[in-house]
């Protein structure tokens, strides 16, 4: 009697352990031989909004990538059940599938919204084997994020990022793990189910910082010749690429059929177009032509927690320029620029993303649209040179072309103002020159030379400035262009520009004339401006009028006038080199 009583207490003990955890739970054999869909872990249900965290140790053969954890997410049944429906079955791989889709290039990719790693593929197999797990299944409305956080036995990090919508959120789901030729250790007193920290509305990521990259996004059109503006506050991550992101893409989904990126932009002065990433050595970067900051980066991550960032995205012909305007937490004023060119016409997204960390958008503000016709560069002066332009204006023989506009300067270069090119063609065309390219501060050159090495390829270069109030006076300033083809000698151009500062100091003006071929060409006109920006208010095509000889005014210089040296510095004397006065050079000797 006490025999069989000692049995059966040893039955209901061993009966209790299946629901009494034990410390651990091993799922595979030890010698890591168990076949896959052989062995499971326990199932756990996943009320709607609640979040499940497991960890666990992870064992491999090491003979393929697949031999690892693999996580299934399903209908709340059991398997093999007539309602049993599994919404994705995840491997460590980076692989993962629903029936017969897949997130392979063969498949379409519109039944999942992201799948994500970080992984050094040469290493994997090492790395994996004895391999610490801590994966979070998230279930926030009908959006489900699988997200495994993975350090080494030598302590290197990891990361793999899935997500999936699974029904409309209101139904319970399961999740339960299990392997392929490896074997898990899973550490039950961290397995817990608790209620998701769901978006805020207006928000992009977690707020602890715990979304993967893209793992969340928000997609805004961009149309041609129009500007998107985004606004946003940052709040960063532990590394610098750990803050936003923008995707210019071909579609407004990251997984859907024939998507596209064009570029992907981080916040950190990085970029990448498939493998070809902004910061690599090499003969071609003709995929962008500019990327250009003013980070302190000793402050960088303190400076990008909490700033204000506006965020503009400008497209205009085929030029792109991603644009922001970051204000710190203290104050400081930043800016990061990058521009690449997209084909006019060609659907485009801009994809406003996070990696580690999340955004708060200022959603009245979010999704502007303007066009930036009559605008040339970026409002905050800190266009590269040559690469935001006007339009075309095409000058036939005998024509005058009319521009009046306002330049605006950073005010740190005298070269940081407008600038005037007459070529052959538009940009880019085949056989594409330039005759000339005048800037604002009395320079000009073509493909050869410049107006400090040789005159004879022009005939006249002059202007009237004050150089001691120049950078001030031209920010601001009202210019009206007149860029002149000549009736009696055709193949003479004047570039005139009469300037009008906005404190209304005495006008200026500076004329350039020179023969652009023998006057038969096409001529095209064209604005840019370098470290500036203009606006555009008006522009007209008129008749020339006849100069003839004896309209022709020689101008005498005032020998009273400063003297200045090349670098526009005025000078008391003028000593052994070249000097300008009233606009004009002359040499001594």
């Amino acid at each position: 009697m006490k025999q069989i009583l000692r049995l059966t207490m040893v039955a209901v003990a061993l009966l209790c352990s299946t629901f009494a955890k034990a410390d651990t739970t091993v799922v595979g054999a030890e010698d890591n031989s168990a076949a896959f869909w052989s062995v499971f872990s326990d199932y756990y249900t996943i009320e709607p909004n609640k979040t499940l965290t497991l960890e666990f140790k992870n064992f491999s053969a090491k003979v393929a990538n697949w031999q690892n954890w693999v996580v299934a997410v399903t209908t709340d049944d059991e398997r093999g059940a007539e309602n049993y429906f599994e919404y994705v079955v995840l491997r460590a791989d980076n692989w993962a599938w629903q029936g017969v889709l897949n997130t392979g290039p063969e498949s379409s990719h519109d039944w999942f919204t992201s799948i994500t790693s970080n992984y050094v593929w040469e290493t994997f197999l090492d790395d994996m084997d004895g391999s610490n797990v801590v994966m979070t299944i998230t279930r926030a409305y009908e959006k489900v994020t699988i997200h495994a956080d993975i350090t080494t036995a030598g302590g290197k990090s990891y990361f793999e990022d899935f997500v999936i919508n699974c029904g409309d959120g209101e139904q319970n789901i399961r999740a339960f793990l299990l392997t392929d030729g490896g074997h898990l250790v899973i550490d039950n007193s961290k397995t817990t189910i608790k209620n998701t920290d769901l978006p805020v509305e207006g928000q992009v990521g977690k707020t602890d910082n715990t979304t993967g990259f893209f793992g969340e996004y928000k997609a805004y059109p961009v149309m041609d010749d129009e500007t998107l503006t985004l606004d946003f506050v940052n709040y960063a991550g532990t590394a610098n690429w750990n803050n936003f992101d923008v995707i210019l893409s071909n579609v407004d989904n990251r997984m859907a059929e024939g998507y596209q990126e064009y570029a992907i932009v981080r916040a950190d002065n990085f970029a990448w177009q498939e493998w070809d990433v902004t910061t690599t050595a090499g003969p071609d970067k003709s995929w962008f032509t500019s990327m250009n900051s003013n980070y302190n980066w000793e402050t960088f991550l303190a400076d990008m927690d909490g700033a204000h960032v506006v965020l503009t995205i400008q497209r205009k012909g085929e030029q792109v320029t991603v644009h922001a305007d970051i204000t710190t937490t203290g104050g400081t004023s930043l800016f990061y620029d990058f521009i690449m060119p997209i084909p006019a016409g060609e659907s485009l997204y801009a994809l406003l993303g996070v990696d580690g960390s999340h955004l708060v958008l200022n959603e009245a503000a979010c999704g502007s649209h303007n066009t930036p016709e009559g605008i040339v560069g970026l409002e905050t002066n800190t266009t590269p040179f040559f690469t935001q332009f006007s339009d075309y204006y095409y000058l036939a023989p005998g024509k005058t072309l009319n521009v009046e506009f306002e330049n605006h300067s950073s005010q740190l270069e005298n070269f940081h103002n407008f600038i005037v090119a007459l070529a052959n063609d538009e940009r880019g065309a085949e056989g594409y020159s330039e005759y000339v390219v005048v800037r604002a501060d009395n320079f000009a050159w073509n493909a050869t030379t410049n107006t400090f090495d040789d005159n004879t390829w022009f005939t006249s270069l002059e202007s009237v400035y004050n150089w001691d109030t120049f950078k001030s006076d031209l920010d601001g300033a009202t210019v009206n262009l007149k860029v002149a083809r000549d009736i009696d000698e055709p193949a003479k151009v004047t570039v005139r520009a009469d300037i009008t500062p906005a404190a209304g100091s005495d006008k200026y003006y500076e004329e350039f004339v020179m023969n652009c071929g023998d006057g038969t060409q096409d001529l095209v006109v064209f604005l840019t401006t370098d470290n500036g920006y203009l606006i555009v208010n008006s522009s007209t095509i008129d008749d020339s009028v006849s100069t003839g000889v004896d309209a022709v005014a020689v101008k005498k210089t005032n020998a009273a006038s400063p003297v200045f040296n090349l670098a526009g510095q005025r000078v008391a004397k003028a000593v052994k080199g070249v000097y300008i006065q009233d606009g004009k050079k002359f040499v001594v000797k």
